[in-house]
């Protein structure tokens, strides 16, 4: 039992070592150790530190804080005294391991702790030149990470439907496995697609080359575009690709291509021994592809109720042209003789109203919101754009008697004041009767 506990903390010390590899990278690089495997080897030793004393039953918690607490001390003032206040940091990390490793926390922590230590670190990489040339590495090893964060949770899956001394039924078991073959697959993918790896290069810059180019004349000369703005200090020069990380790439499409050979595998294995299921994904993809050819019918002939409808609004539009024109002597203009013979307001409101009527008539669209003097400035910018010999001199009598049509109006219509004699003269005088 004590070589047991012993080896299960120190695989347990090195997977968290390895989960925050990337962040422990990150850190050489923010505090620009001369040596970094020296540094790796100091956040291994705090990892085994806290493992070793979790795996040891006889230390309290008490005392596992307290000798935190002194060697954390003891690392943060010799760090700050040979590195600088830089080396604090280092060192409050150095603490955060010891004491993760301390603790006993689920299964999947350490692959969650890998998968996000190696995304942030992704990210940081867009911004730190020192840490472009681990993108890589970042990619893969969140990759595996998370791989190995399925498969510990299939397999607490598989424990927790466990009938009978862990006998598991054929359908969990199955289903199961489907989508966690889907979630790995659909994860390398957006893996793989958001990575700068040379096949992705490769395979763009032959799709541009397959595109059809422009035309054979020679382009036009343009303006020289200003040089783009400097990059801020931050972003920093790209470091050289390292040796390494070429051979790395070389081994993730190994992998690449061994999991697409086990796919291709496993598929031709099941076509194999289930016929039954490739009749049926036949017979899927022929369904698919005559609904995809499949000819649509032509439109339907209009039935007899359209036509109904059409008559009936045939005979509404009949009905609207009777009652014009039987209403047509309402609308006719009045003459000089028959506007003498009425009242003041009367006159004004004549005037007004065959002024807008015979706009109305010609083709003039007035606004029921509008107020008077809104609707004569209407139709008078409706007459000017016009521009008709026929309307030349209701226009022209429009344009000079607007103003006093639209004060007379407003006096006549709400009974504040009446018209006098000259101004109706005046307005007599210039009217096209």
């Amino acid at each position: 039992m004590k070589g047991q506990a012993i080896s299960s903390a120190l695989l347990r010390a090195i997977g968290q070592w390895l989960a925050c590899f990337p962040a422990t990278l990150a850190l050489a690089s923010y505090a620009e150790f001369d040596r970094t495997w020296a540094w790796m080897a100091a956040v291994l030793v705090a990892a085994l530190f806290g493992t070793g004393l979790s795996a040891a039953k006889s230390v309290k918690p008490w005392l596992f804080y307290l000798l935190l607490l002194l060697l954390l001390t003891a690392a943060v003032a010799g760090a700050i005294g040979a590195l600088g206040v830089h080396g604090a940091l280092p060192a409050l990390y150095g603490g955060a391991v010891a004491w993760f490793g301390w603790r006993r926390f689920p299964p999947l922590a350490i692959p969650f702790t890998g998968i996000a230590t190696n995304g942030v670190c992704l990210i940081a990489a867009i911004w730190d030149a020192d840490l472009e040339p681990y993108r890589t590495l970042f990619i893969v090893s969140g990759a595996a990470w998370f791989v190995l964060a399925a498969y510990i949770g299939h397999a607490g899956l598989l424990d927790s439907a466990g009938l009978h001394d862990g006998i598991v039924t054929r359908l969990v078991l199955r289903s199961s496995r489907r989508y966690l073959t889907i979630l790995v697959g659909v994860v390398l993918i957006v893996y793989l697609l958001t990575s700068d790896f040379h096949l992705w290069r490769t395979i763009a810059r032959w799709v541009r080359e397959l595109m059809p180019k422009g035309s054979s004349s020679p382009p036009e000369p343009s303006v020289m575009p200003e040089p783009a703005p400097a990059l801020p200090p931050m972003l920093g020069e790209p470091s050289p690709r390292p040796e390494w990380a070429k051979w790395l790439d070389y081994a993730f499409y190994a992998l690449a291509a061994a999991a697409i050979l086990a796919l291709l595998w496993l598929l031709v294995r099941r076509l194999s021994k289930d016929r039954e299921w490739l009749q049926e994904l036949a017979a899927k993809a022929r369904r698919l592809l005559a609904r995809l050819l499949r000819r649509r019918d032509p439109p339907p002939s209009p039935a007899y109720v359209d036509e109904k409808e059409s008559m009936l609004d045939i005979g509404k539009t009949i009905r609207r042209a009777q009652t014009r024109w039987l209403r047509r002597s309402e609308n006719k203009p009045i003459r000089r003789a028959e506007w003498e013979r009425l009242g003041a307001a009367e006159k004004v409101r004549r005037l007004y109203r065959d002024a807008v009527l015979q706009a109305i008539e010609a083709g003039y669209k007035p606004k029921p919101s509008a107020t008077p003097n809104e609707t004569l400035d209407s139709v008078e910018r409706w007459y000017e754009s016009r521009s008709k010999e026929r309307d030349a001199a209701l226009a022209g009598w429009l344009r000079q008697t607007r103003a006093l049509l639209g004060d007379l109006y407003g006096g006549a219509r709400y009974g504040s004041a009446e018209a006098s004699a000259a101004e109706l003269e005046r307005l007599a005088a210039e009217y096209p009767w």
